[in-house]
């Protein structure tokens, strides 16, 4: 392999001097294509066998830590001979910023490459000569050349962390559907350790999903988290079960984007929903459909939107809130500044909540209020 710069995306590859890489560390090609780059594509092969070369972690360290937060890493990997498939760290252009089309490039990353990746360990990166791995190891451990290599070290810990959660992460629903208990609490711990901005969780009729599973879930959501789906309707999961991490799921500091559609909410979990709501300072979108939830759950939800300042759009569509629930919606839009669309379709709302909600949405439209609603 090769390193080169195209798009403005480095390679990881071979092209480092692996016999100077001590004396040349400051001025070699790859600190300069990484200096005018904006992200790193490392090529994995099927038995993870870069990862065990400490010149590509060294790549890997400058790539996701050492101060490049916003630095992009996708992971390549070839199967049935001719065909690329990656782990990106955003959207592609044939994902046309759809997060569905992007999980479903990325289920065609090849499983058990994702599972042998969940045993790096940087530590233990092999070179052609000692005195590069002391030199590696000591510049992420930010010590001098000359000192000695510990034996442990919290960023070992953070980039062993941070890579295998880059695999893990887009892989967890498969993983959760078709490994054993050992394998998924050790990938949720990773998970947890991880990074990680996206989780996607289609786990409806997955008989294996139950009660403590989710609340294994719940717990081990990263603080990095931005976008999060979760459906499991048909699963073993039950309305206690939901009621008991809903909490820790909307509470999450950095959530943008949150889809709880068809799970076992009910009244009782969109009471924690609402006191998430009111304490939530970064959720954008909420996505609610399909959660039973009747007049009591709507009142909640309607509470705390008259304190909450950050939601932009809410879905309440196929629950039951009623007549009397779509008022104490509405009602609560004449305080809340924030929300740009609000859809309340198949709730069983008749005539009467129509009348009511057309009425509130004029006087909203009267004083320049930039609202769309949506119901039946």
């Amino acid at each position: 392999m090769m390193i080169c710069v195209l798009f403005a995306l480095h390679v990881q590859a071979y092209a480092n001097n692996q016999h100077k890489i001590a004396d040349e560390m400051l001025t070699n090609p790859f600190l300069k294509a990484m200096s005018i780059s904006k992200g790193t594509i490392s090529i994995l092969d099927a038995e993870c066998v870069v990862y065990s070369r400490i010149w590509c972690i060294f790549e890997l360290f400058k790539s996701v830590m050492d101060g490049n937060s916003n630095f992009e890493f996708d992971v390549y990997t070839e199967i049935d001979g001719d065909k690329a498939v990656g782990i990106t760290h955003g959207f592609i252009p044939s994902d046309i910023e759809d997060s569905y089309s992007k999980k479903l490039r990325e289920t065609e990353f090849p499983l058990d490459r994702v599972l042998q990746a969940i045993n790096v360990d940087i530590k233990q990166a092999q070179a052609s000569v000692e005195s590069d791995r002391k030199f590696i190891l000591n510049t992420i451990t930010g010590r001098s050349e000359d000192d000695s290599v510990p034996d442990n070290h919290r960023n070992y810990n953070e980039l062993n962390n941070i890579l295998r959660g880059i695999f893990v992460a887009p892989a967890l629903q498969r993983i959760i559907e078709w490994r054993d208990v050992d394998t998924i609490t050790r990938c949720l711990d990773i998970v947890k350790s991880s990074n990680a901005r996206m989780i996607d969780l289609d786990l409806r009729y997955c008989s294996r999903f139950d009660d403590d599973l989710l609340i294994k879930l719940a717990d081990s959501l990263p603080p990095t988290l931005t976008d999060f789906r979760l459906e499991s309707i048909g699963s073993k999961v039950t309305v206690h079960g939901m009621n008991a991490c809903l909490g820790t799921i909307v509470g999450c500091p950095h959530l943008v984007n949150l889809n709880l559609s068809e799970n076992r909410i009910v009244d009782d979990g969109a009471k924690q929903i609402a006191d998430g709501l009111k304490v939530n300072h970064s959720l954008e979108e909420f996505q609610l459909s399909n959660n039973n939830i009747d007049y009591d759950g709507a009142k909640q939800i309607a509470d705390a939107l008259k304190v909450n300042h950050s939601l932009k759009r809410l879905n309440l569509s196929e629950n039951n809130i009623g007549d009397d629930g779509a008022k104490q919606i509405a009602d609560a839009l004449k305080v809340n500044h924030s929300l740009k669309i609000l859809d309340l379709r198949s709730n069983n709302i008749n005539a009467h909540g129509e009348e009511y909600l057309s009425k509130i949405l004029q006087e909203l439209k009267s004083i320049n209020r930039d609202i769309n609603i949506f119901w039946d």
